[in-house]
């Protein structure tokens, strides 16, 4: 009976929905009160239409704590709201929603977003290939010339140091063609720069040439102990440590690039250090000397006259270049042949296929710049420095 009359009941909510649409709601009313409160869930869900949802809205089980009963019902509460609420509700709400959470790219201010989370205007900032300079072949082969010359420079000195080792140059002929060779291009110095750089810095030639005795009287009262300095050295240890110390002179020496690699100091530093391993083991003391003297003219005072130069006679530089690496692969057929060979294919490799390689490689290159890159400080701090 009970069954019966629930069923019964059942229908007549069934009939009186279709009243309903057409107005007449407190009969619904009323036939919803007279049902059991069991039935009263189930009868609003069967008379309900078939919801018109934007999309699947899942359902997120929540805990509650006072009873089964009321947290089973919880799902079903939510989807009846969805069914009955309005079709444009739901667009409204997330959009203002999306108006109060806009991604903003401040790191002073707490955002309902993941740490690691950007929008598309993160990458409208983006830029490529900002700083890219367009290099021209035979712009660059002139400007490896510097290159060359500090090879050269490299070359000579090593070849002049065997010939000293096999006795078929002595001491004192070098020191007389380094002390003449040396007067000339101070001479010529200041012919080039007419006077600018020793008016800028305020020194006079007698200044110059008390500079120029006290080196010479300091190198030649330690010639001696330079001399006997590595003695407890293997030789082939003290040709491996010369080796890398010219090495290092030419990848830290500055051909006039902004890098950090760059270091004038160290790369002086290093050839002085392979001058004086190299000095220790000629035949006397006085090969010390001279060895170390022409380290101090072709590492030191050369590159200074070159690039003096270069900056105001740039053909003028151009020849020297050439000549410089004439003489060295002069000196070094004298030595090897085969070695010879070797150091014109290398200045062949710096002088013309390396500037082809840099030419052809920069069209394909792409640096990307963006908010992520860091910060340049381009305005003069120096004031806040005094």
């Amino acid at each position: 009976m009970v069954q019966l009359g629930s069923a019964l009941h059942l229908t007549e909510m069934r009939l009186t929905f279709g009243q309903v649409q057409r107005g007449q709601r407190q009969n619904m009313v009323v036939k919803l009160q007279a049902l059991p409160w069991r039935l009263r869930l189930p009868v609003w869900v069967s008379l309900l239409p078939a919801p018109r949802l934007r999309r699947p809205q899942p359902v997120v089980p929540v805990r509650d704590d006072r009873g089964p009963g009321r947290a089973a019902g919880r799902p079903l509460l939510c989807w009846m709201r969805a069914a009955l609420e309005p079709e444009g509700a739901g667009r409204e709400a997330s959009e203002s929603r999306s108006r109060r959470g806009r991604w903003r790219k401040v790191l002073y201010e707490r955002q309902p977003f993941p740490d690691n989370y950007v929008d598309g205007s993160f990458l409208e900032a983006l830029r490529k290939n900002s700083y890219v300079r367009q290099y021209r072949y035979w712009s660059v082969v002139l400007e490896s010339s510097v290159v060359i010359q500090q090879l050269s420079s490299v070359c000579v000195f090593v070849v002049i140091w065997w010939h000293m080792d096999q006795t078929h140059l002595s001491p004192h002929q070098l020191f007389a063609w380094g002390l003449a060779l040396n007067l000339l291009g101070y001479l010529l110095f200041d012919l080039i720069d007419l006077g600018e750089l020793r008016t800028l810095s305020g020194r006079t030639r007698w200044a110059d040439l008390k500079s120029t005795v006290v080196f010479v009287t300091f190198t030649y009262g330690f010639s001696p102990v330079l001399k006997t300095l590595t003695e407890s050295i293997s030789t082939d240890t003290i040709y491996a440590m010369s080796v890398f110390m010219l090495l290092g002179h030419l990848i830290f020496f500055d051909y006039g690039a902004h890098a950090a690699i760059v270091s004038s100091t160290l790369s002086l530093n290093m050839a002085i250090f392979a001058s004086v391993c190299l000095a220790s083991r000629l035949p006397s003391s006085l090969h010390a000397f001279a060895t170390v003297t022409l380290a101090i003219q072709i590492f030191a005072l050369w590159p200074m006259f070159q690039k003096k130069l270069k900056a105001h006679a740039p053909s003028c530089s151009l020849a020297v270049t050439v000549l410089s690496s004439v003489a060295a692969a002069l000196g070094l057929l004298s030595v090897s042949p085969t070695a010879t060979v070797l150091f014109i294919l290398l200045l062949l490799l710096v002088a013309f296929l390396c500037p082809h390689c840099l030419v052809t490689l920069q069209a394909s290159k792409d640096n990307i710049h963006g908010p992520w890159d860091e910060a340049e400080i381009k305005e003069d701090l120096s004031r806040f420095l005094g």
